[in-house]
């Protein structure tokens, strides 16, 4: 939009209606471009985002670049939203724009500062039986992040659910809202049942998108809350998601959250530990499974975040019961360690040699423990020479 465009805006209203579609609909390209290819990175939050082409689009930690045009400022895309209500089209188109912008945290203390919660309520009211409508509200209210959205967000949108109890996008929205909400009100979440309620979702064969936000639900929940992770584990969760893994062909994306989520049920955030899940993954053959998987992969994939989940679960199931079998990248350390040869730079930026030490006794051993603590950009490894050394694991703990 040009200033002769912006400075009068006492044109007729059709003619402002195409220039700001046309002008947020280019902003919306523009920040779905640069979030695919050059979003910032950001750890934990769940996003929902209606698609061009899909239902819907899940992303995991993914913030749009700023928007530096004040016209498309959160507050004035709010504005719009109030000054057009009546337009579905201009509604629509603005509150995906939202949506997407709201990834960002300088954006969401904006939203919150210009009643953007209060905003949405009223558009889910006026249009309670809009679908399309009602799935951008959603969007927005799962993008929010865990330090704006509360119960009454969460309600509104289980409002809408038992309207469209088989609306699979809503389902994934409320999802990622539990999950996000997860984050710091663990407790509310398990107390109001919900660990429960999300569990038949689980088995949702057809779409993936909702299992992602399932699954980041209960990472949460068992990462932040004791009782929770319980919870979870009373519920046979961990059962669910290693029998998938077991007897279905996953995705490695599918892998890499799944191995996050069955780390928390094994040690929690607060250290409690449970053995059921590492005795239920093993007798089902998933640690061979995961051993087996990164056996394979090559060197330069190590950092691969995806597989680096893969060795988070490990390290945390070798943590509460011992694993003699190794993945082949660590064995190849080891043998250079013990023939002190210097570990290729590639390789040493990951591994620290000190990790085929054992961590009580510091003898040089076969690692067949393997502990792994995220230290800057290195993954640490800890070794164990025997069940002796290994049993005294929390005595010797720094």
């Amino acid at each position: 939009m040009n200033n002769n465009e912006r400075s009068s805006l006492e044109i007729n209203k059709q003619e402002l209606k195409e220039i700001i579609l046309r002008e947020i609909k280019i902003k919306t390209k523009i920040l779905q471009s640069n979030q695919k290819f050059n979003g910032i990175k950001y750890e934990g939050y769940c996003s929902v985002l209606i698609g061009d082409e899909v239902p819907g689009k899940f992303t995991i930690s993914t913030f749009p670049p700023p928007i530096e045009d004040e016209f498309f400022s959160i507050e004035n895309l709010l504005k719009i939203i109030e000054k057009f209500e009546e337009d579905i089209e201009i509604i629509n188109t603005a509150m995906y724009c939202i949506a997407i912008m709201v990834l960002e945290i300088t954006n969401r203390s904006k939203f919150k500062k210009s009643k953007g919660i209060e905003i949405i309520k009223k558009i889910i009211r006026k249009y309670e039986f809009n679908l399309t409508v009602l799935r951008c509200c959603c969007s927005i209210l799962a993008n929010v992040g865990p330090y704006i959205i509360n119960l009454e967000c969460i309600k509104e949108i289980e409002i809408i659910i038992k309207k469209y109890p088989y609306d699979q996008f809503i389902q994934t929205a409320l999802c990622a809202t539990y999950a996000n909400y997860a984050r710091i009100n663990p407790r509310i979440i398990v107390e109001k049942g919900i660990i429960e309620k999300m569990k038949p979702m689980l088995n949702e064969i057809n779409n993936t998108d909702l299992q992602y936000s399932v699954l980041a639900a209960y990472s949460n929940i068992s990462r932040n809350c004791i009782i929770g992770q319980k919870k979870c584990i009373e519920n046979k969760i961990h059962e669910i998601i290693i029998n998938k893994l077991i007897k279905e062909k996953c995705t490695i994306q599918y892998w890499r959250i799944s191995c996050n989520t069955l780390g928390c049920l094994t040690i929690n955030g607060l250290g409690y530990e449970s053995n059921e899940v590492v005795k239920y993954a093993e007798r089902k053959g998933l640690i061979d499974k995961i051993i087996e998987i990164l056996h394979i992969i090559e060197h330069k994939e190590i950092q691969d975040k995806r597989f680096e989940r893969m060795y988070g679960c490990l390290a945390k199931f070798a943590l509460v019961q011992p694993i003699r079998r190794i993945p082949k990248l660590i064995w190849i350390c080891y043998q250079q360690c013990l023939k002190k040869i210097i570990i290729p730079n590639s390789l040493n930026k990951i591994f620290n040699n000190d990790s085929f030490k054992c961590h009580i006794c510091k003898k040089i051993c076969d690692p067949m423990m393997i502990r792994s603590i995220k230290f800057q950009e290195k993954l640490i490894l800890m070794s164990y020479c025997s069940i002796k050394c290994w049993k005294k694991r929390h005595e010797n703990f720094k």
